[in-house]
């Protein structure tokens, strides 16, 4: 497995491929979701449970959710897992279905992804594109106070630091946290750091 936790592959037991080949993966398109699924077992679940190849903590997603099976290292086939909140492909709710180049999947009503097929470098450089969007859906002072409490300011501080009032600053990160569906200041600080990495 490769040295990032959120990297799914097995060039551990299986050989790299070479040069040109193009591999099937998942590009993490929604607010917390692994920047890159490398879609190289057989089968590959996606879900809640710990027991889960790709555990999703987003609000709506099932223990076991779906699951994408792999045929001859090229086709990619999707199978909802009877979860509670479905699987859609492209805004079309699914049982099953082949993958297509580009195509859109959602889990619930948060956990989001696109299928594609690229060579390892074109991944890398995708994934880091697609992760530079997740904290676009916040206004710009809405940016601003999250940015304040990755730096470890308190409410009292960013208040201070921005001329606005403490109650102003919780108004904001409640909207924030209903956002990103995320529920505390240490998951914000992570999506912040994580944010200005891929952004370097």
């Amino acid at each position: 497995m490769s040295g990032s936790d959120d990297t799914t592959s097995l060039w551990a037991v299986t050989p790299k491929p070479s040069l040109g080949t193009r591999i099937p993966a998942l590009l993490g398109i929604g607010v917390g979701m692994p920047r890159l699924v490398l879609l190289r077992d057989a089968e590959t679940v996606l879900g809640r449970g710990q027991e889960a190849t790709v555990v999703l903590e987003a609000r709506g997603v099932s223990r076991e959710h779906a699951k994408i099976i792999m045929r001859d290292g090229q086709t990619a086939t999707l199978v909802d897992l009877e979860s509670r909140n479905g699987t859609f492909v492209n805004g079309d709710r699914i049982d099953l279905v082949v993958l297509g180049e580009g195509d859109e999947i959602h889990l619930g009503p948060i956990a989001s992804f696109q299928f594609v097929r690229r060579i390892e470098d074109e991944l890398e450089r995708a994934s880091r594109r697609v992760a530079r969007t997740r904290l676009d859906a916040l206004t710009p002072r809405e940016a601003q106070v999250a940015r304040e409490v990755a730096r470890g300011g308190s409410n009292k501080d960013i208040a201070a630091r921005l001329g606005i009032k403490p109650r102003t600053v919780a108004a904001h990160l409640e909207h924030t946290f209903a956002k990103l569906d995320i529920g505390s200041r240490a998951e914000l600080t992570r999506l912040v750091t994580e944010d200005e990495l891929t952004t370097r």
